[in-house]
């Protein structure tokens, strides 16, 4: 997905922000400034996204077993986007206390404290609020790839299984995040019990990968190429003859075509007569007054030109 990458850089901004904050204060708030903008794009082409990719599950079937892993991959925007938001609610909510900033105030005095804390305890849970929302969409694709894994699951081990990591990954840490945050005992847990599975699958990968791919050297190649490569040599085996048969006929007609062209080929005169060019007729004749062993007949020039003055007259 196109948006992963905006929403990764300002997941990796916001967990910045508290050790810029220590070295430089201005710096920390134009790492914020560009983290929110990039978190704000990836979201809308997430969303956008999704929203094809949801009808494309209603309108057709599951992907194919061997690429179910993918069903997982909405986890990642969600997860790193759920993180972000709240890491940068924090640090805008702790700036404010420390910094006494009011967004109207050019030079700003001294706010009364009780203004500041909550000013900042609001965007603080705002950055919660939007987490919750967040993990509440990933959740249902999480029980949407479930659901689809357990119904029909792969024949074997490919490469791209390697997709239930990072999004599932993400998934967890966001849970994580949020259940340190609010000190809930029941979001650790499930973070808790998240960060497990994803470090078992992590392990099978591991594991599969160096069976298959460096042992036994059979594990690179593409889910599903093997049945399309197939399907497309099956397909020009039994429509080789008869495309040959087609392109043959095709370039006959064309050169028939071509040549009743050459032949027809003529030049207008303003009186309504018309004259061909001698090496026209020559080629004309030469073709239809050729011997049978190939030898064509040369017409005389004067011939030719006492034709094409016999013609204007």
């Amino acid at each position: 997905m196109t948006s992963v990458p905006l929403i990764v850089t300002a997941a990796a901004g916001s967990t910045l922000l508290p050790y810029l904050d220590a070295a430089s204060q201005r710096a920390a708030i134009v790492v914020l400034v560009v983290s929110f903008l990039l978190w704000s794009l990836g979201m809308c082409q997430v969303h956008l996204i999704l929203a094809v990719y949801f009808w494309r599950l209603i309108s057709h079937k599951l992907p194919p077993q061997q690429l179910l892993a993918s069903c997982f991959l909405p986890l990642a925007p969600l997860g790193q986007g759920a993180y972000a938001i709240q890491q940068m609610s924090i640090f805008l909510a702790n700036y404010l206390k420390s910094s006494g900033y009011a967004p109207t105030q050019s030079q700003p005095p001294p706010l009364p404290q009780p203004i500041l804390l909550a000013t900042a305890e609001a965007m603080h849970w705002l950055g919660i609020l939007l987490n919750l929302f967040l993990l509440a969409h990933a959740s249902f694709w999480l029980v949407q790839a479930v659901a689809a894994v357990a119904y029909s699951r792969p024949k074997s081990f490919n490469i791209g299984m390697w997709s239930f990591t990072f999004p599932w990954g993400s998934y967890a840490n966001a849970w994580s995040l949020l259940g340190r945050d609010l000190r809930n005992s029941g979001m650790r847990g499930w973070a808790a019990a998240n960060i497990v599975i994803v470090i078992l699958i992590w392990l099978f990968c591991a594991g599969m990968t160096s069976w298959l791919g460096f042992w036994k050297g059979s594990l690179f190649s593409a889910p599903g190429l093997e049945e399309w490569l197939d399907e497309g040599e099956q397909d020009g085996q039994g429509d080789g003859h008869e495309n040959g048969k087609g392109r043959e006929n095709g370039a006959t007609k064309r050169k028939k075509k071509g040549t009743q062209g050459e032949v027809n080929e003529k030049k207008h005169n303003a009186d309504g007569t018309y004259t061909m060019d001698a090496s026209r007729v020559g080629d004309v004749e030469n073709g239809m007054n050729g011997h049978a062993n190939g030898n064509d007949r040369q017409v005389d020039d004067k011939d030719s030109m006492r034709a094409r003055r016999n013609g204007n007259s």
